[in-house]
């Protein structure tokens, strides 16, 4: 089967159409990935936000017990002497 002039034009062109698709298949799965790695870093940084805010939580409790503990031992050598 021999191929004339139009037939190589028309071959390369679906070809060159063919690596076109590819490319943009290509840059597709890259988009998602990076989309997707977007994605992990937001929820990560939430969680650390989140923790954050709980540690300081704790730390203000401990504050507050620490404060009433340290009031009743003062009420109660107050009430003593």
């Amino acid at each position: 089967m021999c191929l004339g002039a139009a037939g190589v034009i028309v071959l390369s062109a679906y070809f060159l159409k063919f690596l076109e698709f590819r490319r943009e298949d290509e840059r597709r799965k890259k988009r998602k990935v990076e989309d997707f790695n977007r994605a992990i870093d937001h929820i990560l940084e939430r969680v650390k936000v989140r923790q954050e805010i709980n540690e300081e939580a704790e730390q203000k409790k401990i504050i507050r017990v620490n404060f009433k503990d340290k009031n009743r031992r003062d009420d109660e050598s107050s009430t003593e002497t």
